[in-house]
């Protein structure tokens, strides 16, 4: 089993050595774990110390806003390296949602400047190894996929790192979803959801 953690710097001890006794087999980051000047080695030496190779990192930002795309790259050009070095090879993304609630919907526009900021990164992650996917909360999902049909219209050969948990929250059939885009589908994240819709204490 692999784990993704989302922790505080100051955790980190803390979970490496947990997921370690649990026997799970590796760690996706937050890609926040990784800002800071000591991150790369103090995870490199956890990640040693307890056996638990990074195998990627999630990442977000306020991509269909041209106004945020110098600080958002910014901090993609100081994550991807890191994380290559640290032998992480997927960078979970996510783009970023409108305000107006799940009804609304990005607009032609946005969806292009999401799309631009989003090469820029894949192609960051090549120059380093790292495969960028396109990682699903529910706004990316909500409206019949129109937020990530909409990347995918701009980046059709862009990869998937589906949460479906989230597709199902979104209302989106997972199965029917891994059918039709099973064949760009390079990472999942998977959770339990109780037949009431409550995710257990897990």
């Amino acid at each position: 089993a692999e784990m993704r953690v989302a922790v505080c710097r100051d955790d980190l001890d803390d979970i490496f050595a947990d997921l370690s006794h649990a026997g799970m087999g590796g760690i996706e980051l937050m890609h926040t774990t990784l800002r800071p000047d000591d991150a790369e080695a103090r995870i490199r030496k956890l990640s040693e110390q307890h056996h638990l190779p990074i195998i990627g990192a999630s990442f977000g930002g306020t991509m269909w806003d041209r106004q945020q795309h110098a600080e958002v790259l910014k901090d993609a050009e100081l994550i991807i390296p890191r994380l290559a070095r640290l032998g992480g090879r997927t960078f979970g993304t996510s783009v970023g949602a409108v305000k107006g609630g799940p009804k609304a919907r990005k607009t032609p526009e946005q969806l292009d400047a999401q799309a631009e900021l989003l090469r820029k990164i894949i192609g960051i992650g090549k120059d380093h190894g790292v495969v960028l996917n396109l990682h699903n909360h529910t706004y990316e999902v909500e409206n019949e996929l129109h937020d990530l049909k909409g990347t995918l219209a701009r980046i059709p050969d862009a990869k998937l790192g589906p949460d479906l948990n989230w597709l199902i929250r979104g209302g989106v059939d997972p199965v029917k979803f891994i059918r039709e885009y099973g064949d760009r589908i390079v990472f999942l994240h998977l959770r339990d959801q109780k037949a009431d819709g409550k995710w257990p204490e897990a």
